[in-house]
């Protein structure tokens, strides 16, 4: 069988800040079929744009799991520039894709959003080459650009982005979801049949990268412990969506309140320097932004901190369910979580767990009470978190994710 699978922000694990679902799915995948992610050779999840040398596209293979890096123009922020970059991407990666030769058409073209035009590229790829078209759904958007108030419910763009969204539903032969409440959403929208995949996480690459922990960052956290005695950690993104100022505002309440926390986050984020700036402000030693490090670098940051923190704000759209990538690692590292984000029912078996401290999402005042409570309660919580790596082996390795898809794949052929 030969998959293609369709992401603008697509990274695999050699240069990777995120976004490396499509090559950790892709080479379960590959053991058995013939798999092809073409992704933007500059975009937000690469560690460093892929310099193409003037060509239109390069490729890297990994055995049967081939990477098909397609020239997009980059952007910085969310501006007309990355609206630009989302029709060059889908431009460019048609051409490719239709010049690709014959032994190597598709059996299934899977074109995951974030953005709708990743949709549209797929369609038509399927079409032209008479594959089965499936469409992959990471966020209900544009509804998350509303909801966060970037964009106005009225803007021309969120009318056509939403009726790109209604189109590629109808045309799918199915749909994929990682959001596990979105079901009923998808299927009034168009939706012939919805195969419900969630992100997860490759155990034996976490396992590895956690013996190679950054030196940088275990030299920060060591000095941290002279001060401190907890570390609180966080390793995801710093966009309006995640809410970070509550996490400095926390740390501020902590300081006043002479509690020994400290807080460490690491990753990217068009919000990233606001929050620098906001800690300089009130004089803050007790929280450190450390940005972008490549994706090897989490497993160590997560196991070399004592306990994790998920932060997000609570918008309607999440009523369809979350899928955080991070989450997956986060319980592979065993370790204590304060949870201060949205979690509906695809979450309730986790988050009813002992290990995890609930808070009211992005509440300053709810996240330093669930952090007083993990201090007086923190034998028990550790050994608690130690059940997180079962529930992961179990249900959110990218082995068992793979078997689902193609069972589900499958399924469509019979």
């Amino acid at each position: 069988m030969k998959i293609w699978m369709i992401n603008h922000y697509a990274a695999p694990r050699d240069n990777a800040i995120s976004g490396t679902r499509h090559y950790d799915l892709g080479m379960q995948l590959a053991k058995d079929n013939e798999v092809y992610v073409f992704s933007a050779n500059n975009n937000q999840a690469l560690n460093k744009p892929v310099d193409l040398n003037e060509k239109l596209c390069t490729e890297v293979s990994y055995g049967n799991l081939h990477f098909i890096y397609v020239k997009t123009t980059g952007y910085e922020s969310n501006n007309i520039k990355r609206v630009i970059s989302m029709f060059s991407f889908k431009r460019n990666v048609m051409k490719v894709a239709l010049s690709m030769p014959e032994e190597r058409y598709p059996d299934y073209v899977i074109a995951s959003s974030v953005h709708p035009l990743a949709w549209e590229a797929g369609y038509s790829i399927a079409e032209h080459l008479n594959s089965r078209f499936i469409a992959e759904v990471r966020d209900i958007w544009p509804m998350t650009l509303v909801d966060t108030g970037k964009i106005r419910k009225v803007n021309p763009l969120v009318v056509y982005f939403s009726l790109l969204e209604k189109r590629a539903l109808t045309r799918a032969e199915a749909v994929i979801t990682l959001l596990p409440n979105s079901e009923h959403y998808l299927l009034s929208r168009g939706a012939k049949k919805v195969f419900y995949v969630p992100n997860g996480i490759d155990l034996e690459m976490f396992d590895s990268d956690v013996r190679d922990c950054n030196t940088s960052i275990s030299e920060v956290i060591r000095k941290l412990r002279e001060n401190f005695d907890l570390i609180i950690g966080n390793a995801g993104g710093h966009y309006l969506t995640d809410n970070m100022r509550s996490l400095v505002e926390a740390a501020r309440i902590c300081k006043m309140q002479n509690l020994r926390v400290a807080f460490v986050s690491i990753g990217k984020g068009t919000e990233l320097e606001n929050l620098k700036n906001l800690s300089n402000i009130y004089e803050l030693d007790n929280i450190m932004f450390l940005g972008a490090y490549p994706k090897s670098a989490v497993p160590g940051f997560l196991k070399a901190v004592d306990a994790l923190i998920v932060n997000a704000m609570d918008l309607s759209v999440q009523r369809f369910g979350t899928s955080y990538n991070r989450i997956f690692e986060y319980l592979a590292a065993e370790k204590p979580i304060i949870y201060s984000a949205p979690w509906g029912e695809g979450m309730k078996n986790l988050v009813e767990s002992e290990a995890f401290i609930l808070a009211k999402p992005s509440d300053p005042v709810s996240i330093v009470e669930a952090i007083v409570s993990l201090m007086k309660n923190r034998d028990h919580l550790d050994k608690s978190a130690k059940a997180h790596r079962l529930f992961v082996e179990r249900n959110h390795t990218f082995s068992v994710l793979s078997e689902k898809l193609l069972s589900n794949l499958k399924e469509l052929a019979d």
